[in-house]
């Protein structure tokens, strides 16, 4: 099996992660849903919008952390791969042809 690997790619996706971590950012489901708590006074959703809010939190910051992971990862990955590309092409220049 062969793959080839790029590096510019990997940055590109890493680019994408941070956007997207900028978006979950944007969510405030605390000032979206609590905001309907006096509109929907007594009742089982007025009591259940905390809860709501609560759980949807913990999620959030669960796909945040995962996503800063995987960024994360993939920016190394990148990086890895340079580095063997610059070793590699160092390696190549001071051995040349004929010079083992």
């Amino acid at each position: 099996m062969r793959y080839t690997a790029e590096p510019h790619a990997l940055v590109v996706s890493a680019d994408a992660v941070t956007r997207a971590l900028e978006s979950l950012e944007a969510v405030r489901l605390d000032q979206d849903l609590g905001a309907l708590g006096p509109a929907v006074t007594g009742g089982a959703t007025a009591a259940r919008i905390t809860a709501i809010i609560t759980q949807w939190d913990v999620r959030l910051a669960d796909a945040r952390a995962r996503l800063r992971t995987h960024g994360s990862a993939l920016v190394v990955a990148a990086q890895g791969y340079d580095e063997v590309e610059t070793g590699a092409a160092q390696w190549l220049r001071a051995t040349g042809p004929g010079r083992s």
